[in-house]
């Protein structure tokens, strides 16, 4: 319950919350240090049509955002090794804010469980909805395995996959053992109501060692009800897909 959070997170929470609002799941996710930064506590409220998310902050009043499920942009989970986020990004006014909750991946279930409700709660229907497809999970035995796992993993129940596109890490100029990484190896799944792509994290470096191993992967949901455009721009090595997202009631 919010009384069991801590108290500057409950309160702002209460004070957040409608006299209708119902609450269908409540995740507090206490500070988290990373490297040398400490990111601060955070207090997430799912309700049957929009979500509250409440972050700490030092010495002042903590920072409350709240939206509707349909004007909520995409979702972002990432989960590298022991170390898990998730950023919502959504419409506020005539802009884009987004929100970020880090959080140890022994909490990771929970987080699903809030993306698959609000993923769910997205209005709008798929314009591929009626399209007959061989359902490309057949095609899951051609990607390596650690895609595989992602894709079982993160398509939400009941959706439909139609197509997968998977690409290998897209590298520069070779310079002796070290190779420049300009994208990370991913996979684009199409569903009937979301766009996903999984991809690894990008190298930090300015390189990429032969045999580099990476340890987690970044999923992005994108509501297809929001993708109002779509173009596919060339840019050298790369081919890059543009995305024009709206919110309800925005275009």
């Amino acid at each position: 319950t919010v009384d069991e959070a801590p108290a500057s997170l409950g309160r702002a929470m209460r004070a957040a919350f409608k006299p209708e609002d119902v609450v269908r799941l409540l995740v507090f996710g206490p500070p988290q240090r990373i490297l040398d930064k400490v990111w601060p506590a955070t207090l997430l409220a799912v309700l049957d049509h929009e979500w509250i998310v409440v972050v700490a902050a030092e010495e002042l009043q903590p920072e409350v955002s709240r939206c509707d499920f349909v004007d909520t942009l995409l979702v972002e989970m990432t989960i590298i090794l022991l170390y898990g986020r998730l950023r919502l990004e959504f419409a506020a006014g005539v802009g884009t804010r987004s929100v970020m909750m880090q959080f140890n991946t022994v909490m990771e279930n929970l987080y699903q469980e809030a993306v698959g409700i609000l993923l769910n709660g997205e209005d709008g229907v798929s314009p591929f909805a009626g399209h007959d497809s061989d359902n490309s999970y057949a095609a899951l035995g051609t990607l390596p395995l650690k895609f595989q796992n992602a894709i079982i993993r993160y398509v939400l129940p009941g959706k439909r996959v139609l197509r997968l596109v998977h690409w290998p890490a897209v590298l520069g100029r070779e310079w002796r053992i070290f190779r420049r990484e300009l994208a990370p190896e991913g996979v684009l799944v199409l569903t009937d109501c979301q766009m996903i792509l999984i991809s690894e994290e990008k190298a930090r470096p300015w390189y990429k060692l032969e045999n580099g191993r990476k340890y987690g992967y970044i999923v992005t949901y994108y509501p297809l009800a929001r993708v109002n455009a779509m173009q596919l721009s060339e840019h050298g090595p790369l081919n890059t897909i543009n995305l024009d997202l709206r919110a309800r009631g925005f275009g």
